[in-house]
């Protein structure tokens, strides 16, 4: 994206412009940004996820869902963005 020209109330969606390589041409874009926690990619930051980072704690390795911020183990901080985020993005 080479422009940003809004960004939602919520921080999650931003829409703007840029060259897509692919088609040879610039076109729009909506960048859903996702839900920091929302470790299955379900929109809700649930008991899911929390189970999910409880299970999978102290593994370590790249590209594990359990691992929100990234830094290739399950820990307390990824444990601490689930609950902090808690309920983000459900519904009821």
């Amino acid at each position: 994206m080479r422009h940003a020209y809004a960004i939602s109330p919520c921080g999650r969606y931003i829409v703007g412009r840029g060259f897509n390589a692919a088609t040879n041409r610039e076109e729009a874009f909506l960048l859903d940004t996702g839900i920091s926690g929302d470790t299955n990619a379900d929109g809700c930051v649930d008991d899911m996820d929390l189970l999910a980072v409880l299970f999978d704690f102290g593994a370590t390795g790249p590209n594990r869902p359990a691992d929100v911020d990234r830094n290739n183990i399950v820990d307390d901080a990824d444990l601490l963005i689930v609950l902090c985020n808690f309920g983000n993005g459900c519904s009821n």
